[in-house]
């Protein structure tokens, strides 16, 4: 007879497997070796860009399968997380030819997006998935900014080649919080809003879970862009921890949200600590290599990014405070405090 703990391990493996991405990664990291790596450059992404979406197609077709003859739902949510991180690997696909051939990527970019649009409606439609309208746009938004943003870099060679090409970097982060913030309507609107989704995922679950992994994807997709674009790439780079700040704002702002609206108090406290986290990542936690001077040079033209941690954190505490959120009102006192002693540069008044 099977042991319990046995039976949980197995249960574990097929309903939440993770090899599926253990060899998507794997799949990924051999193709990108071998086809980049010398030869035709512009030959080696495309084909790249073709495997890609072939996987990606072939998973999802695979999906469908399993939940229409097999209703193995858990199987397919691994499934559905490996298709956006493989999404994800096709906008990095085209970045250098964003500076070699740039019309050239603005139609791969193009193409590749509206490929991952299609196959995700596709799927949604096939297995009658419904997701409003409200999550939608903000799923797509994401996507678009992984796809589209290193065209700001064939922008400002054609139109502004004075331009350090670092602050076009560093402004990345805070386009991918402005996505984030767009799902301020899917939240205010309540677990009640997508209750009947056509899975047997319950919220929070779907279709929280999606956009939890693509914060995390659009993270590791700016460090990729500070890899490919950033002028001293090789030895320094500029990404380190307040490359953060912005995102972790965002997503705490959208579930301070969540937490007001339906009402969870431990929710509401996580958040509360979390954004008290925010002048620490400005602190220099962790950099790649080193920023290479450019966190003075930011904090000479704008604010250190521990101020601007802390200034965030007292937006975060003003909006709970507003809506009568307890211990708001305590936090944002306590931030204005030290934002009183804590000059723009990050050093004490």
């Amino acid at each position: 007879m099977e042991s319990p703990g046995r039976s949980r391990l197995v249960s574990f493996l097929y309903n939440q497997n993770p090899f599926y991405l253990i060899s998507a990664g794997i799949v990924l990291y051999g193709l990108n070796s071998s086809l980049t790596s010398g030869g035709d450059e512009v030959i080696g992404h495309w084909l790249l860009a073709s495997i890609i979406s072939s996987y990606a197609a072939l998973l999802a077709l695979t999906a469908f399968l399993i939940v229409k003859f097999g209703g193995v739902w858990d199987d397919a949510r691994s499934i559905f997380m490996v298709i956006l991180l493989l999404f994800f690997a096709l906008s990095v696909s085209f970045d250098s030819l964003c500076i070699t051939d740039a019309r050239l990527a603005v139609k791969m970019l193009a193409s590749g997006f509206c490929f991952s649009v299609v196959v995700t409606e596709l799927l949604l439609s096939g297995l009658a998935i419904r997701i409003p309208a409200r999550f939608k746009a903000p799923l797509y938004l994401m996507l678009a900014v992984s796809f589209f943003y290193p065209l700001t870099m064939s922008v400002r060679d054609q139109l502004m080649p004075g331009l350090d090409s670092r602050w076009i970097l560093a402004f990345f982060p805070v386009v991918v919080a402005g996505a984030i913030l767009s799902l301020i309507p899917a939240a205010r609107a309540g677990s009640a809003f997508n209750r009947f989704n056509g899975t047997p995922w319950s919220w929070p679950m779907f279709p929280w879970s999606l956009f939890i992994l693509m914060a995390i994807g659009l993270c590791g997709r700016g460090w990729l862009l500070t890899q490919a674009f950033d002028p001293t790439s090789g030895s320094r780079t500029i990404f380190a921890s307040w490359f953060f700040i912005p995102v972790l704002f965002a997503t705490l702002y959208v579930l301070l949200e969540v937490a007001i609206v339906e009402k969870i108090p431990q929710l509401r406290i996580a958040v509360f600590a979390f954004a008290a986290l925010l002048p620490f990542l400005g602190g220099q936690l962790f950099s790649y290599k080193s920023t290479g001077g450019f966190e003075h040079l930011l904090t000479s033209s704008i604010a250190s990014p521990i101020w601007a941690g802390l200034f965030l954190a007292g937006v975060i505490y003003a909006a709970a405070a507003f809506r009568n959120q307890r211990g708001a009102m305590t936090l944002l006192v306590m931030t204005l405090a030290i934002g009183l002693v804590q000059r723009s540069d990050g050093s004490l008044a």
